[in-house]
């Protein structure tokens, strides 16, 4: 219960202050320079994951709401900087689909594979259930050589 009311107190902020991206170089840059100290990398600009809402799906459409635990939920994806501040918030997948396939049909795959990024050379951390993107990493033991400097 107490990460259900600490997940609910981080949405409630986000949402007094607005959820999105800094509008200023300078606080943008503050977000990669926080998660460096928190033993991350610079170039970090926020965690991406995926949380299942429960809902009353519509009976017409069910098995898309329908998820492995035999609820109904819609997935959200949401990424989160260091002071756990919401920068991105989506919820318009069904609750059966994957994590990765709903950050894959959300408007930050789209802007992130047209070039956004909230400071040059951002990339977003995920579990190892998400695919790589090249702004994208996901935790693997065995990673790709070519990402070693963002793994350091």
């Amino acid at each position: 219960m107490r990460a259900v009311n600490y997940f609910t107190e981080a949405v409630l902020q986000g949402l007094r202050g607005g959820i999105g991206w800094p509008q200023s170089d300078e606080e943008a840059k503050l977000i990669g320079q926080k998660f460096a100290i928190k033993g991350g990398n610079r170039f970090f600009a926020g965690a991406v994951d995926g949380t299942l809402i429960e809902v009353v799906a519509p009976l017409q459409s069910r098995l898309t709401f329908v998820t492995r635990h035999h609820t109904t939920c819609i997935n959200a994806v949401i990424v989160a900087d260091t002071d756990m501040v919401i920068r991105y918030f989506w919820a318009g997948a069904g609750g059966s689909k994957h994590d990765d396939a709903v950050l894959r049909i959300s408007s930050l795959q789209r802007a992130f594979d047209a070039g956004f990024r909230p400071f040059p050379g951002a990339v977003l951390i995920a579990d190892s259930g998400y695919g790589d993107r090249s702004w994208l990493l996901a935790y693997r033991q065995n990673h790709p050589p070519a990402y070693e400097n963002l793994y350091q």
